[in-house]
C-alpha cells in the first residue's frame, strides 16, 4: 500500500513539475496576443491592448495595460497589473489582480459566478498626458473609487466615487461654451451609481463653488454614449465669491432659480443635446 501511495506521490509530483514548467515556458508574446484577442472580442467596441505578459509560479504580471474607445488613441492606462492564480484563490473560485493607475492603486477579484469587485484609491487623473493637454482639469485632483457587478446576464452594479480637489477651466477652448466661465473649484464630490440593465441610477452630492445634489436617471445607449437618454435633477446654490466672479452671468441664472433663490434645474434628452429647464 505504501509503495502505491509513493508512486501516486511521485506521478503528481512530476506532473505538477510538467505543468509549472510548461506554464513559465509560455512565449510571452504569444500569451499577450492570444489573451488581448479574448479580451477585445468580450469588450467591443472599446479595444484592449497588452504589453510584456510574463508568467509567474502564482500567476502572471502585465507590465501596461491599455483601454482605448473604439481603437483610438488616447487610453485608460493600468501598469503593472498582476494577476494571481494561487492555489487559495482558485479553490475559492476567483482570481484577485492588482495595478497602479496614475500614481494611485487598484486592486479586485473576479469569481468564476461572474463577480466583479474593484477599488482604486489616490488616482491622480491629471497624470494622464491627453487630460493634461485637454486643460479642462486645472488642478491634480485625487479620486477614489469602489466597483461591485455581475458580469453574467444582465449586467447589475453599483459604483460610488469621491473626488477632491477638482479645479475646472472656464475658457472656451477648454470647455466648448460659447462664453467664457471663471474656474471651478469643486472641494469635494461623492457619487453613487446604480447600475440595472440600461438604467443607471444617479445620486450625488458637491461641495466647493457649488453646492447641491445631483439626483436621477441615465438610460444608457453602450454603442453611442452621445445617445443615452438623460433625466437628471440638478438642486443647489452659489457660493457669494463665485457670483461675483460669474459677473453679469450670474444674473442669467436667476431664470434657473427657485423663490428661495437656490438653482432648481432639471436636465432632460439625449447627452448631446439635453433640455434644461427650472423646476
Amino acid at each position: 500500500m505504501n509503495r502505491v501511495l509513493e508512486k501516486i506521490f511521485w506521478i503528481v509530483g512530476w506532473l505538477l513539475l510538467f505543468l509549472c514548467a510548461f506554464w513559465l515556458s509560455i512565449p510571452s508574446k504569444w500569451a499577450a496576443g492570444h489573451l488581448e484577442k479574448q479580451i477585445n472580442q468580450q469588450v467591443r467596441p472599446l479595444q484592449v491592448r497588452l504589453a510584456d505578459f510574463q508568467t509567474g509560479l502564482t500567476g502572471f504580471t502585465i507590465s501596461q495595460l491599455s483601454v482605448h474607445p473604439n481603437g483610438a488613441q488616447p487610453g485608460l492606462k493600468l501598469t503593472n497589473l498582476q494577476v494571481s492564480l494561487a492555489p487559495w484563490d482558485l479553490v475559492l473560485g476567483r482570481c484577485g489582480f492588482s495595478a497602479e493607475l496614475y500614481q494611485g492603486t487598484v486592486e479586485g477579484s473576479l469569481s468564476v459566478l461572474g463577480g466583479l469587485w474593484v477599488s482604486a484609491q489616490s488616482v491622480e487623473p491629471n497624470r494622464d498626458l491627453w487630460v493634461r493637454k485637454r486643460g479642462l482639469i486645472r488642478s491634480n485632483p485625487n479620486v477614489a473609487a469602489q466597483l461591485n457587478a455581475k458580469l453574467f446576464g444582465p449586467l447589475e452594479g453599483d459604483l460610488r466615487v469621491q473626488v477632491s480637489q477638482l479645479l475646472l477651466s472656464g475658457k472656451t477652448e477648454h470647455t466648448d461654451l460659447m462664453m467664457a466661465l471663471p474656474d471651478t473649484m469643486i472641494k469635494k464630490a461623492e457619487f453613487t451609481a446604480i447600475l440595472k440593465g440600461k438604467d443607471l441610477n444617479l445620486d450625488g452630492n458637491i461641495t466647493g463653488d457649488l453646492k447641491g445634489t445631483l439626483t436621477g436617471r441615465v438610460s444608457l445607449n453602450m454603442l453611442r454614449i452621445q445617445q443615452s437618454q438623460l433625466n437628471l435633477r440638478l438642486n443647489g446654490e452659489l457660493t457669494k465669491e463665485y457670483k461675483e466672479r460669474l459677473g453679469f452671468i450670474a444674473s442669467l441664472l436667476q431664470s434657473f432659480t427657485n423663490s428661495a433663490g437656490r438653482l432648481s434645474v432639471s436636465v432632460q434628452g439625449p447627452a448631446f443635446a439635453p433640455q434644461v429647464k427650472r423646476l
